[in-house]
């Protein structure tokens, strides 16, 4: 979807791609936010799922999610208010503030899962 944005937002002379037809700006912010959202609320799920818990033997998977909705917001911002979204790859391979989130998340995992 941020792709799509992407491409919908640099049509400078308003000829459209026929695989844009379908879409605007504001429909796609919408359905950004909303898949991202339920990728959180999944996420909060999976951390808190009696399988999950047995797997890693601890209850504090949890506490990892803070780094998830950093994350989250973070590619919102790039998204939405940069309109940087041409390339996700791209995104996660040169964005620090996103590749912290992610390392720390790795981290605290690990952390988590790994502690006492």
């Amino acid at each position: 979807m941020a792709k799509r944005r992407d491409d919908l937002v640099r049509e400078v002379d308003g000829s459209h791609r026929p695989s844009l037809r379908g879409y605007n700006k504001h429909f796609l912010d919408v359905s950004i936010s909303v898949i991202l959202g339920s990728l959180l609320v999944a996420y909060l799920i999976f951390t808190t799922d009696q399988f999950v818990i047995a797997r890693f033997g601890t209850e504090n998977l949890f506490y990892t999610t803070p780094l998830v909705i950093l994350g989250i917001l973070r590619y919102l911002q790039i998204t939405l208010v940069e309109e940087k979204s041409g390339s996700p790859t791209e995104i996660v391979l040169r964005d620090r503030f996103l590749i912290l989130s992610i390392l720390g998340w790795i981290i605290s995992f690990v952390l988590v899962t790994h502690a006492g």
